[in-house]
């Protein structure tokens, strides 16, 4: 239902831009960090307006169509309704990914934009985008526009302030976004918080463990399946018990980069995320 602003003085109308607009990117860089997981550093004259609310901030990598590229791409507005009104040739492919850091407002360096995608081939659009992506080429993405003001959304791991205790469970497809709410948690910490947790990841190989940032009270596990076909037993295998007062979630996507439901694993169903429990810090390996 709308609201007539002009007769209705003692409503005030929202002035501020759209939360999340479309940014022009260029690529950058490229860096296979191991053989399932490749980085894109993307850069834009206009990527100091990018504002990530960092954890496991969402964002959409916009693909050209197959017909026309983005010259029928809407820019403004309701573009959502806009682009599912397109011919399928001529709509853009979206696919959705977690930003994994965001460097900006360093004068003379432009900002810069990193988004790491797990590969398992040539299995989608995007896949096939990343595996061809060079310095240089040019792509759009959806995210979180900083002159809005925020609250922007595109965020699921959200413990509330109160939340010492987590548990976080994935595959390689939600690595990425598992990473940054490690250095959240490291933060959290280092600002002196009560941080304890227990954190999962399935990857194929052991060439695919990464050094990631693990805050003190935070025990990491990784389960490498070598060949293993993927599924939750590895999870179960090495499964912690949540305290009664946790909440914890497992998170992934499928391979062609869309995602799959959060799955709860246990504790409050009131807030349910990515959440917890472990009392010392370490890395673990684990194989099935």
């Amino acid at each position: 239902m709308s609201v007539d602003t002009a007769t209705r003085p003692d409503v005030v109308a929202d002035t501020r831009p759209e939360p999340w607009r479309l940014y022009d990117v260029t690529v950058a860089r490229v860096e296979r960090l191991s053989p399932t997981f490749l980085r894109v550093t993307f850069v834009g004259d206009d990527l100091d307006d990018f504002a990530s609310g960092g954890l496991d901030q969402r964002i959409k990598l916009v693909l050209p169509a197959a017909e026309g590229g983005y010259g029928h791409l809407v820019r403004g507005g309701d573009w959502y309704t806009a682009w599912r009104a397109l011919p399928e040739e001529h709509r853009c492919v979206l696919r959705t990914y977690t930003v994994r850091s965001v460097r900006g407002g360093i004068p003379g360096l432009p900002a810069e934009v990193d988004v790491d995608f797990a590969l398992h081939g040539e299995t989608g659009p995007a896949a096939r985008w990343a595996l061809a992506a060079r310095p240089g080429d040019q792509v759009v993405v959806m995210g979180p526009n900083g002159r809005h003001g925020g609250p922007y959304g595109g965020i699921e791991f959200t413990p509330g302030a109160g939340a010492d205790t987590f548990l976080v469970v994935g595959d390689e497809t939600a690595t990425p976004a598992v990473s940054a709410i490690l250095e959240h948690l490291a933060t959290r910490a280092a600002d002196g918080h009560a941080v304890k947790g227990e954190v999962l990841l399935e990857v194929p190989c052991a060439d695919d463990v990464l050094d990631l940032v693990v805050p003190t009270g935070v025990t990491l596990t990784w389960v490498v399946r070598d060949g293993a076909p993927t599924a939750s037993a590895s999870s179960r295998s090495c499964r912690p018990r949540p305290p009664a007062s946790s909440t914890a979630a497992a998170a992934a996507r499928s391979p062609g980069g869309r995602h799959r439901r959060r799955a709860p694993v246990g504790g409050s169903r009131r807030r349910r995320r990515l959440a917890a429990r472990a009392d010392r810090p370490a890395v673990r390996l684990a194989r099935r």
